[in-house]
């Protein structure tokens, strides 16, 4: 710890930094008639308090700016003023903006107005990267950012949804809002929404990205949310949708058309704070999404009912609380009487009727193989009719639900010219439930999940000078997710666990997922960092940033059974491998930098050291073999020896190189390594250290993981082929060790196994990627397309498969070398083409083409192959985005039409092990099929799984005003 803070000192001496989010614009002033450069030109962003004076030689430079579009003005006396309109500042990057200026007249008031001309080929890219303004977002057939990102180069899509940036993992990306780090501290992925309508600019870098950013391998996603402006604007847009679809073979209820199954609102305003004058201003936005889903299931059964329960437990359950207290009915009416005796089961001194639905045996006196009225039937519920275990009323019932509000606030408020605070909110709250194939026709025995995600950031920026400025920003932010069918785990709903018994390939006929889960994950952050343009050749970064995490998590299920008197009981967290909780984990990281980005003439350099510092805060096993680990052989956890993990630590070095070979190309080389602390969750899982025992029944976390890391080389070529054509091209390559996996352990008691994490993966990654930009210039066509080719292999996909490979029976060996990884798509193309006038119409086509992901071929359970050594059908996708604009005075009225999966294309996400395909199974060929028997269903309807598929095609219509 002492090295550690005498590291921090050093580090935290000069200044510390926080990530960029903002630009800069830079040039050189000259006489139009004589070339030579001027000093002491006026430069003005217009509607900002932002500016420069240029030097003896001409040049100046504007630091500070936050992404977006600015009129520049040049202006001095004896000279025409020059008003460059549209320049576009990018976060990260230089803009460069050249002015000639005439001599003329003092007292003639003209000014020369030229609309800049964006650059196709930014030559400070020394890296891979792609950057999405407002105005491309806001043309495109997209949902969230996440539709963005998949439209780029280098980005692949999981079977489950999850992105890929170059062949890594999907926890492997660092995301970023306004500067503040939103990463999912526990899972990956991000923490907190943002909707399309706050983004001011997206960028993702998938290249080797410079020593300020840390703690992700594969790319980093970094947003700049709007600013209010000195003027009021204001965005409504309403839509209404649905799935149509002719699949109805593999959809239920996709030949229904009902636009009211998906509703959406996006609503936005910003302007300054009335009263205020303009120092305050404001920008707020609010999302409300509500669909149904494309997914449905029907209440044949509730979970009341009891079809597939044996004989003997359903003896069990008639003598049970949860059955209608026996009776005497004195007066013979067939039913209860409240002066009539009973015996009170449960002891609530009230007379109960039954919650179950049993299939009730009967006397077939005709021998038709059914009920009739009047045939004789043993009353297990004492109803007083005969009960078949269909309780439902067969109605449809939406099966992936998703609700959700997110809602956005930035104030502004400039103190001066020198002078910014700003607080901005994010909130977002979810409501959903996730398909579960084995209850489609119990749809109403699954759980609901909860989130709530918020994150409040407070930033201070001072410009001490036009080439000094700080920033200090501390930040909360916080994800509470919870997931469970009843909140109260005592709930009187809750029903016996035997309901859920199933014979093989069979769905649910009754019964309840009773499992429970609550987590809170916070964060704080504390940030100061300076930015120094030294000279117009080198701009300096350093700077430090302090994260203090506090996580809780709880999870288990409500156990109902006769074992236990059919009292629900949950278990404690030491008598029970199924109740697993934490609370106040505190994992704490500090990090720290130097950059210094240098613009020569002819070349620009990014060059930075990043230090990085990480303690879990919490203990492992002394001795992993140790046989108290068995919950078993113990009373408490502290009869297992447990011992502190040490602090882990390491430094990044970062090089990146872009050299102009002409006026209109420039070719990049970069080289950077990049470490990660596995997701937390993996470092907190069984917080109990329990390990049940037999063969590898338990996987225990590991807070003494070590950094992830990665090594990258990257170069590039970008050319300008045509006034609104450019092209570029990419090499890369990826080494990967320590990867997140499982090792595996025998206890001295012999016999008893379990797995745990540790750093035992490793892969590679190689590829090429191309883009063409064609922008819209002053046409109506703006077109790009982004293709990939890359090798993603690993000797795990999963940090569990080495884990799972030893649960098989017989057990499997693991994978001695690489092979392709889950998300391994060799071949990714991407088309975007748009038409558009602006403030009249647009029509914007975007498209996916992919080749398959890997899968590993089975027969009845057992390998064929190695490995992810076959693939999936190919995949493609096309989207349509259009709307026409109305104008009444400064009013636009759009109406919308966005079609996704225009062709109602069923690519198969995922396939049978046994054909490579979602459509058949060999399956039925070894499997008898019970199709037509009581309560049975048939064997092709539990094999047409609508989830092995993508979304069908689905159409919103809507309405938005703006002004």
């Amino acid at each position: 710890m002492v090295s550690f803070k005498r590291t921090l000192f050093f580090l935290c001496l000069p200044a510390l930094l926080w990530a960029g989010t903002t630009g800069k614009i830079a040039g050189v002033v000259k006489d139009a008639g004589n070339k030579e450069p001027l000093p002491g030109v006026n430069l003005i962003l217009e509607g900002t308090s932002m500016g420069a004076v240029t030097s003896l030689d001409g040049d100046y430079f504007i630091i500070n700016v936050p992404p977006g579009r600015y009129n520049l003005r040049a202006a001095m006396m004896g000279y025409t003023p020059v008003i460059q309109r549209e320049v576009l500042v990018q976060t990260d990057h230089t803009t460069t903006i050249d002015f000639n200026l005439s001599s003329t007249v003092l007292d003639i008031g003209n000014e020369i107005t030229v609309v800049a001309e964006r650059p196709m080929v930014q030559k400070d890219v020394t890296s891979g990267r792609a950057i999405v303004t407002t105005e491309e977002i806001k043309e495109m057939p997209v949902e969230s950012f996440t539709d963005v990102l998949k439209t780029k180069a280098g980005i692949t899509e999981g079977a489950n949804g999850a992105l890929h940036i170059r062949g890594g993992r999907a926890s492997e990306i660092g995301y970023m809002i306004d500067g503040v780090a939103v990463s999912n501290p526990m899972w990956g992925g991000l923490s907190v929404s943002v909707e399309n309508t706050a983004i001011q600019e997206l960028q993702v870098v998938s290249g080797t990205f410079n020593a300020e950013y840390g703690q992700a391998m594969s790319g980093l996603v970094n947003i700049v949310t709007k600013d209010g402006g000195e003027k009021y604007s204001g965005n409504a847009e309403f839509y209404l949708g649905d799935k149509v679809s002719s699949h109805k073979s593999t959809f239920l209820n996709i030949e229904k058309i009902n636009p009211a199954s998906l509703m959406n609102a996006d609503l936005s305003l910003s302007g300054p704070i009335p009263g205020i004058s303009k120092k305050l201003t404001f920008f707020a936005s609010g999302r409300w999404f509500d669909s149904q889903g494309w997914l449905y299931g029907r209440r044949e059964h509730s979970p009341n009912d009891v079809v597939y329960v044996d004989s003997t437990a359903v003896l069990s359950l008639v003598n049970s609380p949860y059955n209608t207290e026996p009776f005497t009915d004195a007066n013979a009416n067939g039913r209860w009487d409240s002066d009539e005796s009973f015996t009170d089961t449960n002891g609530d001194g009230i007379w109960n009727t039954g919650r179950l639905n049993f299939v009730e045996p009967y006397y077939d006196d005709n021998r038709n193989g059914a009920y009739d009225e009047g045939e004789a039937f043993t009353d297990y519920n004492l109803n007083g009719r005969r009960d078949n275990g269909f309780s439902g009323d067969n109605s449809l019932a939406a099966m992936n639900p998703y609700r959700k509000l997110s809602l956005q606030t930035k104030l502004t408020y400039r103190f001066n010219s020198n002078m910014i605070l700003r607080y901005g909110l994010l909130y977002s709250n979810v409501k959903n439930q996730t398909y579960d194939h084995t209850f489609k026709y119990n749809p109403d025995g699954r759980p609901t999940h909860y989130g709530r995600a918020f994150s409040h950031t407070l930033d201070w920026t001072h410009s001490l000078s036009a080439a000094t400025f700080y920033t200090l920003k501390v930040n909360a932010n916080a994800n509470i997710d919870k997931e469970y069918l009843y909140e109260d785990w005592q709930d009187a709903r809750y029903l016996p666990n035997i309901l859920t018994q199933i014979p093989g390939r069979e769905f649910y006929g009754g019964g309840q997922d009773k499992s429970y889960s609550r987590s809170r994950y916070l964060t704080y952050v504390g940030r100061f960092d300076l930015t120094n343009q030294w000279n117009r050749t080198h701009q300096f970064k350093l700077g430090a940033e302090l994260r203090q995490h506090d996580l809780s998590s709880l999870a288990y299920t409500v156990d109902i059974r006769d074992t236990y008197d059919w009292v629900p009981t949950i278990h404690t967290p030491e008598t029970s491998t199924g109740h697993n909780r934490y609370d106040h984990r505190k994992p704490f990281e500090f990090s720290g930098y130097l950059q210094d980005k240098i613009e020569l003439k002819d070349m620009i350099v990014n060059l930075g050291l990043r230090y990085d510092y990480f303690h879990s805060n919490w203990k492992v096993a002394a001795d992993n073999r140790d046989k108290m680990l068995i919950s078993a052989s113990r009373t408490s956890l502290d009869d297992l020896r447990l011992v502190d993990v040490e602090a882990k630590q390491q430094w990044s070095p970062r090089l990146g190189i872009a050299y102009p070979i002409t006026d209109r190309g420039t070719i990049y080389f970069s080289y950077g390594h990049f470490f990660q602390i596995p997701p937390f969750a993996y470092l907190y899982a069984n917080p109990e250290f329990e390990v049940i025992s037999g063969r590898f029944n338990s996987i225990l976390g590991n807070a003494n993981l070590n950094p992830q890391s990665t090594v990258t080389y990257e170069i590039g070529l970008k050319q300008q082929v045509a006034e609104d054509v450019g092209v570029e091209a990419i090499c890369f390559y990826k080494d990967v060790n320590d990867l997140l996996g499982s090792e595996l352990f025998e206890l001295y008691s012999r016999g008893d196994y379990y797995g745990r994490y540790a750093n035992q993966d490793y892969g590679n990654v190689q590829g090429i990627t191309f883009s063409l930009e064609k922008r819209r210039g002053r046409g109506l066509l703006s077109a790009a397309m982004d293709y990939t080719y890359q090798i993603s292999e690993s000797n795990a996909s999963s940090p569990t498969a080495a884990f799972e490979d030893a649960q098989s029976d017989p057990p499997r060996e693991s994978q001695r070398f690489v092979v392709p990884v889950d998300w391994d798509q060799r071949h990714t193309l991407n088309l975007s083409v748009t038409l558009s006038k602006p403030r009249d119409w647009c029509l914007s086509l975007l498209g996916h083409v992919g080749s398959g992901l890997p899968y590993t071929p089975d027969l009845q359970g057992m390998r064929t192959d190695y490995e992810n050594s076959e693939r999936k059908p190919m995949q493609y996708s096309f989207d349509i985005n259009a709307h026409k604009d109305f104008y009444i005075g400064h009013i636009r009225t759009s109406l919308l039409l966005k079609i996704y999966n225009l062709f109602d294309r069923m690519n198969e996400d995922y396939v049978y092990s046994d054909t490579g395909r979602a459509t058949y199974s060999l399956i039925p060929t070894y499997t008898a099929d019970h199709g037509g028997e009581f309560a049975r269903h048939y064997l092709s309807d539990y094999l047409s799984r609508p989830t092995y598929y993508s979304p069908p095609r689905e159409v919103r219509v809507g309405v938005a005003l703006g002004f």
